[in-house]
């Protein structure tokens, strides 16, 4: 009975421990400013015998708004052209316009029509030998952040060197 016991834990085990697709961003939260935009980054790692066959994308959402998104055409390229590889560098971008609101994207539309909890990339593969698939999904947000105007920047700085003159004569 021990060894029974033992075995299916193993086998527990070692199915948790395997993944066929395994997706990360460097980053969970990025920040671009209204009218710019951010490139998120990240890597795709396959175990030998698998090939990614397909990627998602949610354009991340404040509650109201979305944000345009765009894959990379490299990371495009590696998705529909490279078999059992792995990847690393851009995946997508994202590139609010000049009028974007201010604050945290990071909600989504799922297919259903509702907002899901949290914006996802993800990617399947699929295993060549048996046609197999497995999915791996990473959460993201996007901080739209406002830019200083460069007057406001000047008005700091001659404010803080005004502060550390008066300081040395004290």
């Amino acid at each position: 009975m021990k060894k029974l016991v033992l075995a299916f834990g193993a086998c527990a085990l070692t199915s948790l421990s395997f993944a066929s697709v395994n997706v990360n961003l460097d980053q969970e939260y990025w920040t671009v400013n209204p009218g710019g935009s951010v490139t998120i980054t990240g890597t795709v790692t396959l175990t030998p015998g698998w090939d990614v066959t397909n990627w998602t994308v949610e354009f991340p959402s404040n509650g109201s708004v979305f944000l345009p998104t765009f894959i990379d055409v490299d990371f495009d390229n590696y998705s529909f052209g490279v078999t059992n590889a792995n990847y690393s560098g851009p995946l997508f971008t994202v590139s609010p316009d000049a009028a974007a609101a201010l604050g945290l994207y990071d909600q989504s539309t799922a297919f259903s029509g509702s907002l899901s909890t949290r914006a996802e990339f993800g990617v399947t593969a699929t295993r060549l030998s048996d046609g197999a698939t497995a999915d791996d999904y990473e959460n993201y947000g996007v901080e739209v952040q406002a830019v200083p105007e460069p007057a406001s920047l000047a008005a700091l700085g001659l404010g803080a060197a005004a502060f550390l003159r008066r300081r040395k004569r004290a």
